[in-house]
């Protein structure tokens, strides 16, 4: 509601296309791959909770771009 301060009161969308850095447990074991790629998702807390249902540990880098290659 503020121009200035952030409150709470309105929803910010983080939806979009996430850069990710991780390993990945299941592939190479049993150390793991460190893999790059791209996921889309609705917000950080929504990624991270799809790659650890899927087996990824060591999250090293989960950033929110723009996609270059649409």
């Amino acid at each position: 509601m503020s121009k200035f301060f952030d409150y709470g009161d309105t929803k910010v969308s983080a939806e979009g296309w996430y850069r990710i850095t991780a390993t990945n447990a299941n592939i190479n074991k049993p150390d793991g791959l460190e893999i790059s790629f791209w996921l889309y998702g609705d917000s950080e807390g929504h990624i991270r909770s799809l790659l650890s249902d899927k087996g990824y540990t060591k999250i090293k880098s989960v950033e929110r771009k723009e996609m270059d290659f649409l």
